[in-house]
């Protein structure tokens, strides 16, 4: 664009600036008050009710996507519970592989729980196997 532009064309390109810098700030507001309102899990809740599935060994490869479509925002796509909800250790809480499919199963506190519908006992028991891949 040189100096010949009409200025309308000025005029867009400062409005799509200025909509994209007012639309990221408010996202990193956002993010900020989500994180002052969630408290960090300082130890674990008491333990879920323990679930045995009906499933064949899980698979961690299989286990990821599941993992960082559902629980990764809160518990952090590596386990560790990152800002902005800060969920608490999986592996460090939950040792058990049943403690922790009952977790995933029917959720505990603010968590919920996935229905056998959204992730079955397979998918579950991948999941945890996922879990348990990480650090």
């Amino acid at each position: 664009m040189g100096a010949t532009a009409k200025p309308g064309t000025w005029l867009v390109l400062l409005g799509l600036v200025l909509g994209t810098v007012l639309a990221l700030g408010a996202y990193a507001a956002e993010g900020r008050a989500r994180a002052q309102s969630t408290p960090v899990a300082l130890e674990p809740l008491p333990a879920p009710a323990p679930v045995t599935l009906q499933a064949g060994p899980g698979d961690a490869g299989r286990g990821r996507v599941p993992y960082e479509r559902s629980c990764g925002s809160c518990h952090g796509n590596n386990g560790r519970g990152e800002a902005p909800l800060h969920g608490p250790l999986l592996n460090a809480y939950y040792r058990d592989d049943r403690l922790l499919a009952g977790l995933i199963r029917n959720g505990l506190g603010t968590m919920p729980g996935t229905a056998a519908e959204q992730l079955d006992d397979q998918r579950t028991a991948d999941v945890v196997a996922f879990i348990r891949s990480l650090p």
